[in-house]
């Protein structure tokens, strides 16, 4: 599944250097398809759905990014005010 078969290459380039900074690969990997998910046009916002639409085979691995303890922001703060 392409990260930006639905919203495009216009988000995959914002998040870019986001992702950059974001920590842990699995995190660059969850993210691009989380915001995919949460910015598609239809549909519920939640994990088991979202997953539905973006052709996951299951949603347990979104479901881990979502809810994995909370990481430091601070570097994604940096960028965002660059």
């Amino acid at each position: 599944m392409s990260r930006t078969s639905d919203i495009g290459v216009d988000l995959e380039a914002w998040l870019a250097p986001f992702l950059g900074v974001i920590g842990r690969s699995t995190r660059s990997k969850w993210a691009p398809l989380y915001a995919q998910g949460l910015l598609g046009p239809d549909g519920p916002k939640s994990v088991q759905p979202i997953a539905a639409r973006l052709g996951l085979v299951g949603h347990g691995q979104l479901y881990h990014f979502v809810s994995s303890p909370a990481w430091d922001d601070a570097p994604l703060w940096r960028v965002l005010a660059e």
